[in-house]
């Protein structure tokens, strides 16, 4: 509620009032599954993480996090063989399955208008990508902007160091699509609400990092 981007400019209507809220139920689904240890949590991780990606295709960012959960622990054996990862993989594309069925019969035209999105300039520009930074720290705010970012580059050298699981998968949440972003910006200028999904988990790898710091100390 501190950013400006969620206090105030949430009540326009966009996707991502509903993208929000399923992906942090999936994370929230991938968070008990490690604690618990219960598989059975991949269940749920397929549904909210089919309707994230029904709520907007933005969704799939989200995907490198989710196999970097999996893959870069030393648990990944045990959950690439169990059938709930697949199971969970089936659910998710069963959900999203009516937006491929009307795509497929209206010539894929949602899915051709958001991969349509040709460079704004020859060669690559820092312009759009200093417009973007200039719009973040207003949109997020001078404060928690950096903070935001410093948090959760902490967390990933930490968890990516460590391997811890969770660690792992909020940092990589924010920072692949952030990647993407930026990248973008080199080429064409980049919504602003693009970004939206990423900055509530990055104000939670903030928090975290704080208190781990608190505790290592």
């Amino acid at each position: 509620e501190a950013a400006p981007d969620y206090g105030l400019m949430m009540a326009k209507i966009a996707p991502d009032s509903a993208l929000i809220p399923c992906e942090f139920l999936m994370i929230w689904s991938l968070v008990r599954l490690a604690q618990s240890g219960d598989r059975r949590w991949w269940l749920a991780v397929g549904l909210f993480g089919g309707l994230a990606l029904t709520a907007k295709f933005t969704a799939i960012l989200l995907a490198p996090a989710i196999l970097a959960f999996v893959l870069v622990p030393d648990w990944r054996k045990h959950h690439l063989a169990s059938p709930y990862f697949w199971a969970a993989t089936a659910l998710a594309l069963l959900v999203f399955s009516p937006v491929l069925y009307w795509n497929a019969t209206h010539d894929w035209v949602s899915l051709k208008f958001q991969l349509d999105r040709p460079a704004q300039v020859n060669g690559w520009t820092a312009r759009f990508l200093l417009d973007f930074v200039g719009q973040q720290f207003m949109l997020v705010g001078i404060l928690l902007l950096p903070i935001a970012l410093i948090g959760t580059s902490m967390l990933a050298l930490r968890g990516y160091r460590k391997r811890e699981p969770i660690a792992i998968l909020l940092s990589t949440t924010v920072i692949f699509p952030l990647a993407i972003v930026v990248l973008h910006c080199f080429f064409a200028r980049a919504g602003d609400s693009w970004p939206l999904f990423i900055w509530p988990i990055a104000f939670a790898c903030a928090a975290i990092n704080l208190k781990q710091l608190r505790q290592e100390a």
